[in-house]
């Protein structure tokens, strides 16, 4: 059994779904999962860098929020790489 994480529109809530599946390459799998998982991530914290962009938070009140963005971005581009080098 594996899950995926979903993001619900109406709701606005990200759930985690159980479903079979028995990927060829796991590896590729987990990536492409954790991929996910970082863009619902991101797109959890837009508002805020909305708000930034707007001047509704200081940069000490914004600083947090984009460091942890950052590191999201960083790690979602070395995954992206990793999942290139898998051989289909």
């Amino acid at each position: 059994m594996a899950t995926k994480l979903v993001y619900d529109v109406k709701t606005k809530e990200t759930k985690q779904v159980e479903f079979d599946y028995t990927p060829e390459n796991p590896r590729k799998f987990e990536i492409q999962e954790r991929l996910q998982a970082i863009t619902v991530e991101l797109k959890e914290t837009d508002y805020k860098a909305i708000k930034f962009a707007e001047g509704h938070y200081t940069q000490e009140e914004y600083q947090p929020t984009l460091e942890a963005r950052q590191a999201l971005r960083d790690e979602y581009n070395a995954l992206e790489k990793e999942l290139a080098k898998i051989s289909w």
